[in-house]
């Protein structure tokens, strides 16, 4: 399946930016761990307590944003076969359309798809019933 991207480059930017910070805390993160084990003093080395709790915050903290990401996916699923309300941007008219498709890019962003728009889930500010579901 081909898509055609018409979406608003300041949300595309909000998601790259959103996504690059999450990856730059997890990195910074592990490197911080990584230099505080490296410069810890050999007679009062870090407690097993403390390193293990924060492998668990780490870890948790993890797993809620795959929670989180995993959920916006799910609602994206909603849209299918229904009427939806959108914006291609956030300063364009208002459109209505039926959702015939949601996409999933190898990047892991989710996009509706409306005839041959392809718009982010963010972007719909309204639902209804398509007249061929009534």
């Amino acid at each position: 399946m081909q898509s055609v991207n018409i979406v608003g480059n300041q949300n595309v930017d909000n998601l790259n930016q959103h996504e690059r910070s999450n990856q730059i805390d997890k990195e910074m993160f592990l490197k911080l761990l990584v230099a505080q084990l490296k410069h810890q003093d050999p007679l009062s080395p870090v407690d097993n307590n403390e390193f293990l709790s924060q492998s668990v915050q780490f870890s948790t903290l993890e797993a809620i944003q795959n929670l989180t990401r995993d959920f916006s996916h799910m609602k994206a699923m909603q849209y299918l076969g229904k009427e939806v309300s959108y914006r291609v941007s956030q300063t364009a008219d208002v459109l209505v359309g039926k959702v015939d498709s949601v996409s999933l890019s190898q990047s892991g962003n989710i996009t509706v798809n409306i005839g041959n728009k392809s718009i982010l889930p963010e972007n719909i500010i309204g639902i209804g019933i398509s007249e061929q579901n009534k």
